[in-house]
């Protein structure tokens, strides 16, 4: 009498008697066999991570060129942050926090440095105003009627003040405000400076500046100073060829 079970086929091993997978085809462990549910595909890898934004350090680095309070601090916070999340070793813009807070230290250097200048005037004026005893005065702290020896130098931060009685170089006779808003340029500036000092001439001089033989001499702003809430004009009058001179020369009629 036959066996009513399959015999095993070549290279299978018999099931153990009472096995419930006798008779059925064995597969190897390593592959899954037909109708497997885990079908075979590739293997799985983990999604692609976009690159980290740089505009946080980019609005750093932005800002950090505006030398007003507030911009600078913070400039100063978004560098920081940009640093805090640059130890997870990817690239936030690191090198541009960085720039920023030089630029950062830069300006507070400049500005303290001029702060510094406009504290430690030593030019003395007396109960009416008038410079008493010479000495270094802020560029800006000129008035009308201040007398002070010309500054060398494209940019000018201070000059040196000196009585009208004694021996000077220019006075000023007018110091014209500009309306606020961006700089203008160093063009539009001068433009405006030659026109409203050549009216503002006659006045203080009593001559009409194109038939005097006296000079002007200018003091306008920068961007840089413009940034720095610096909107003044100073036109100081001169002798001709920059020559000194002693005493005032309002109503001088020359």
């Amino acid at each position: 009498m036959t066996d009513p079970h399959t015999s095993p086929s070549a290279g299978q091993e018999p099931a153990a008697p009472g096995s419930m997978t006798a008779g059925l085809p064995a597969y190897d462990a390593r592959q899954p066999g037909p109708g497997s549910p885990y079908p075979q595909g590739p293997h799985w890898a983990p999604p692609h991570q976009r690159p980290p934004s740089k505009t946080m350090a980019g609005w750093a680095l932005g800002l950090s060129f505006v030398p007003a309070g507030i911009t600078l601090l913070l400039a100063a916070i978004f560098a920081f942050i940009v640093l805090g999340r640059s130890k997870d070793g990817r690239d936030h813009g690191k090198g541009m926090a960085i720039g920023a807070l030089c630029m950062v230290a830069v300006w507070i250097v400049a500005i303290v440095g001029l702060i510094a200048l406009a504290v430690t005037t030593d030019a003395d004026r007396n109960s009416s105003g008038a410079i008493e005893e010479e000495g270094r005065l802020n560029a800006q702290a000129l008035r009308a009627g201040d007398c002070f020896q010309l500054p060398d130098g494209e940019e000018v931060f201070t000059v040196d003040a000196i009585p009208c009685a004694e021996s000077h170089q220019a006075e000023v006779y007018a110091v014209i405000e500009l309306a606020e808003g961006e700089f203008p340029g160093n063009e539009q500036v001068t433009n405006q400076a030659d026109q409203r000092c050549a009216k503002r001439f006659k006045a203080f001089v009593g001559t009409a500046y194109g038939d005097s033989d006296l000079e002007i001499f200018l003091l306008t702003p920068t961007k840089r100073s413009w940034q720095l809430d610096d909107r003044a004009i100073t036109c100081a009058v001169t002798m001709p060829g920059n020559q000194s001179t002693t005493g005032s020369l309002r109503n001088a009629g020359r």
